[in-house]
C-alpha cells in the first residue's frame, strides 16, 4: 500500500467536508466548523499548516439527523462510522474515505476506517450540575474505551509504566464485565437532557461550557477557498475554549496531535 503525504491527507479530508456540507445543505442541517478547523479558517483561511484533521460540531438533534442521512447514503466512496456500529470505540461519529485506510499508533484498527473527518455532537448540560454531569460522561467514555481497546501505556520509567499497566488491567477487567452496548447506552442516556442554558461537547475530553446561543445563528466562512458554515459567534466560541487563538504557538509546538499513517488501498 502507498502512504499518503500530508497534502494528500488534507485533500481527502477537504473532499469529505465538501460531501458532508452538501448533505447538510440538501437536508437543512445546521453545523459549524470547530476547534482547530475553525481556527484554521479564521487565522490561516484553511488548514493550520501543521494540522491534519477536520472537525465539525452540531447540536444533538442536528447530529442525529445527519447520521440518519449518512447511513442511508451508499455512494461507494464515503462511509459514516458512529457508536451505532459494533466494536466502534469513539463516542462521536466519523465520515471516512473508503479508498484509504489508516493505522493509528494509540488506537486499534477499526474495520475500513480510513482518512476521515470528526463529527461531534453538542449536548445541553443540566444547569447547576455541569461538572458532575461531565465527569459522569467521561467515566462512561473511558469504560467504553476499556471495554473495546487495549491501549498500551508507555513510560520512560519502567516501574511507572508497569504500575500504569496494572492499574489499567484492573479498570479493563471491571469495564469488561459489561458489554459495549451497556456503556454505549449509559452514554446515550446522558444525552437526553431537556433544554438548558449551557451546552458542551461532553463526549470530548476537554471541559468547556458554551452558552446555547453560540449554536443558534450561522454564517458562511472560507476554508481553503470554499464556503462552509460556522457559528456567527465563532470568536467568542474560540476564545472561551483556547484563549487568544490568533497567537501562533511556539515553533516546537507546531506539530500534529495525531499519530497515524494513512495508505491508499
Amino acid at each position: 500500500m502507498k502512504e499518503l503525504s500530508l497534502d494528500e491527507i488534507k485533500k481527502v479530508q477537504l473532499d469529505i467536508l465538501i460531501y458532508v456540507d452538501k448533505i447538510c445543505k440538501e437536508n437543512n442541517i445546521e453545523y459549524s466548523l470547530a476547534y482547530g478547523t475553525l481556527i484554521g479558517a479564521i487565522r490561516h483561511k484553511g488548514f493550520i499548516p501543521w494540522d491534519d484533521d477536520i472537525d465539525i460540531i452540531l447540536k444533538r438533534s442536528e447530529y442525529n439527523k445527519l447520521l440518519d442521512v449518512l447511513y442511508s447514503e451508499e455512494n461507494g466512496k464515503y462511509k459514516v462510522f458512529s457508536p451505532k456500529d459494533e466494536g466502534y470505540f469513539y463516542p462521536y461519529a466519523k465520515v471516512s474515505d473508503l479508498n484509504t485506510i489508516i493505522r493509528e499508533k494509540n488506537w486499534p484498527d477499526y474495520k475500513d476506517l480510513g482518512v476521515n473527518i470528526d463529527i461531534f455532537p453538542i449536548d445541553f448540560v443540566p444547569d447547576g450540575e455541569e461538572k458532575a454531569y461531565y465527569d459522569s460522561m467521561q467515566q462512561y467514555v473511558r469504560c467504553l474505551h476499556n471495554c473495546l481497546t487495549d491501549i498500551a501505556y508507555a513510560h520512560k520509567n519502567k516501574i511507572a509504566s508497569l504500575v500504569k499497566r496494572m492499574c489499567r488491567f484492573r479498570k479493563v477487567k471491571k469495564c469488561r464485565r459489561k458489554s459495549e452496548w451497556y456503556w454505549k447506552d449509559k452514554i446515550e442516556q446522558l444525552t437526553h437532557i431537556k433544554e438548558s442554558q449551557n451546552i458542551a461537547c461532553i463526549v470530548d475530553g476537554d471541559y468547556c461550557l458554551w452558552n446555547k446561543e453560540l449554536l443558534e445563528d450561522y454564517i458562511d466562512i472560507k476554508f481553503e477557498n470554499i464556503l462552509f458554515k460556522a457559528s456567527r459567534d465563532y470568536d467568542k466560541m474560540l476564545r472561551e475554549y483556547y484563549g487568544d487563538y490568533m497567537i501562533l504557538p511556539p515553533i516546537e509546538e507546531r506539530v500534529s496531535n495525531h499519530d497515524f499513517v494513512a495508505y491508499w488501498k
